[in-house]
């Protein structure tokens, strides 16, 4: 303990202060070890402390380590090694100087032959483009695995006119962008029944009440297409109204203090729309599409080149990348989508991701469009990735203990997909080797631009909110490694509602 702690309170000198708690004095010598606290008064004194304690419920790291016992440190040791293997593990996957030299010296293994043992039927050209165009999308894109003659097949149909009419040039439905209004024309996806919107209303109490007891404000996002909704029972409309107000970002929004769902309701993320499903395919059959909180999440490939970072290399990707490309990426059709990476930035009250590239098109945005800026952002993408990787590998391993709420890196590179603006500020400016007042200020207001902030009373949340802890910490190590022991140090135990 510092030795202004150790000084701090002569209570026979100054009656008017309390006897500080031996735990206050535990949590400032973790928290702030060089901070002198002696000549403060009882009430700045009582803000600190309630301070250290709102981080340590939170399990914030700390900056000095308390003592352990041995048992406990025996434990920490080895939690450290075993952790360091499975993060070492995981960002070589992704070491694209390991995949140049793998497929340099590697050699393709020969093909295994395959048993053909389908029904002589599909082998007619006629009735097995029949087939597949009544069997749906994922059918179409596994039937191009099975031969030359099922992956021409399946081609034609994917790339028949008549087929998923409704991504197609000459859209059923006008193009639609983040915050335009609501109307009858661009309404498209199913109704909730009456079960669905019950239980999205315990949700939403849950949330809400979890969220007005947290130490530290977490942001909380429930998806638009059931929170845009005007037949909302009050109930449900006063707890997202509350949650609204007291989540709005104070530079842009300060001044309002109730949000109205009976008139004005807007397109606000991408739950309100249908997503190509032979887009969504190319990644979800391999794991690597994330659907939720209104946006999507694409992984990058493993153990892969610069050049098939996001799609292989294969004949029947690039033919049906061939064939969808022209179709458009959601129905209704998007104007502006965001594409957004996790950066330990040195704003972090702004979220974890930042804008890597915002693509428009007032016409709405195709396939390949999207496919194309993912591609030309995924270099920057994976070295962001392992770079902020790797300072969380070293920060745990050196000195990071199991309580530590450290875990916002996701466990993969992955882009996150937002709904924008066509007017949403591309230019943006998150580092500088020197910072004044001015600077900082300007700065904030181009990050606050191009994440759009200023859009909706919703947007903040929209762009910050995360899954839970154990969500982004399993994506990093086993259950086992959550919290091998109960820490015995002073600290609060592992918060997992924080």
């Amino acid at each position: 303990m510092s030795a202004a702690v150790s000084t701090i309170l002569p209570i026979e000198a100054d009656q008017s202060k309390p006897a500080a708690d031996p735990r206050d004095l535990l949590l400032h010598s973790i928290y702030e070890p060089d901070r002198d606290i002696q000549g403060l008064t009882a009430r700045e004194l009582e803000i600190i402390f309630q301070a250290y304690k709102k981080k340590d419920l939170a399990n914030v790291p700390v900056r000095k380590a308390p003592s352990y016992s041995e048992a406990e440190q025996s434990a920490l040791e080895l939690w450290r090694q075993q952790v360091n293997h499975h993060m070492t593990m995981r960002i070589s996957r992704y070491s694209m100087g390991c995949v140049s030299r793998q497929h340099k010296t590697s050699v393709s293994p020969a093909p295994r032959p395959i048993n053909r043992t389908e029904h002589q039927v599909f082998q007619i050209p006629e009735l097995l483009d029949l087939i597949l165009s009544f069997a749906g999308p994922q059918v179409q894109i596994r039937a191009q695995q099975v031969s030359t003659n099922w992956r021409f097949s399946a081609i034609s149909v994917i790339s028949n006119p008549k087929n998923m009419e409704t991504f197609r040039s000459l859209a059923p439905l006008p193009p639609v962008e983040y915050g335009q209004l609501l109307d009858d024309t661009t309404r498209s996806l199913p109704e909730p029944d009456s079960q669905q919107i019950e239980q999205f209303g315990l949700h939403v109490d849950h949330m809400v009440s979890w969220w007005r007891k947290l130490y530290r404000r977490r942001y909380v996002y429930f998806p638009a297409k059931l929170a845009q909704r005007d037949d909302l029972p009050n109930g449900i409309a006063q707890s997202l109204n509350e949650l609204d107000v007291g989540q709005r970002h104070g530079d842009y929004h300060g001044s309002i203090h109730t949000v109205s769902r009976t008139t004005d309701l807007y397109w606000l993320d991408l739950s309100q729309f249908q997503i190509n499903p032979y887009f969504d395919l190319l990644f979800s059959e391999k794991g690597r599409m994330l659907h939720r909180l209104g946006r999507w999440e694409i992984g990058l490939r493993s153990n892969a080149t610069s050049e098939t970072l996001v799609l292989d290399d294969s004949s029947s990707e690039k033919l049906l990348v061939q064939a969808v490309g022209s179709m458009h990426i959601t129905n209704p059709p998007c104007r502006s989508l965001g594409i957004y990476c996790y950066d330990n930035c040195v704003f972090p009250m702004h979220g974890t991701h930042i804008l890597l590239r915002r693509i428009r098109n007032s016409n709405g945005i195709r396939v390949a469009e999207l496919l194309d800026a993912l591609q030309s952002c995924a270099p920057q993408l994976l070295t962001k990735w392992v770079k902020c990787a790797e300072h969380l590998r070293r920060n745990v391993t050196e000195t990071g203990h199991w309580v530590d709420s450290v875990w916002l890196i996701p466990g993969t590179p992955r882009f996150r997909i937002h709904l924008d603006n066509c007017d949403m500020s591309d230019e943006v400016s998150y580092a500088t080797a020197v910072w004044t007042p001015e600077m900082a200020r300007d700065a904030e207001t181009l990050i606050g631009a191009s994440l759009g902030y200023q859009a909706h009373i919703t947007r903040t949340a929209y762009m910050s909110a995360e899954p839970p802890r154990a969500t982004k910490e399993g994506e990093w190590l086993p259950e086992e490694l959550f919290e091998p022991m109960k820490t015995e140090c002073g600290r609060s135990n592992i918060n997992w509602d924080a």
